[in-house]
């Protein structure tokens, strides 16, 4: 076996951990939230300490806040709804 094979062999099947790319806006678009789950997906897969962390977020993630009920429809709804009642009839 050659001296730097070993290496070589290590580094190609040893885990990355750094994704090179731009940090995420607050409200990533469409296009950027399907290669995160893409990405996600196969890092997860084949990743298992990282599996197992994200496992552990899952499992420790505070509850969802409380939402107000919804919201009345205010009088211009009504004149939209009543206009579109009286186009269909």
């Amino acid at each position: 076996m050659l001296k730097g094979t070993a290496t070589c062999m290590y580094v190609l099947t040893g885990a990355v951990h750094v994704v090179s790319s731009a940090p995420m806006p607050d409200q990533p678009s469409f296009l950027a939230r399907l290669w995160l789950a893409i990405v996600s997906w196969f890092r997860i897969v084949f990743d298992a300490r990282f599996a197992a962390q994200v496992a552990a977020l899952r499992r420790a993630r505070p509850p969802l806040p409380a939402t107000a009920g919804p919201q009345p429809a205010g009088p211009a709804l009504h004149q939209l709804l009543i206009g579109a009642e009286g186009a269909l009839g």
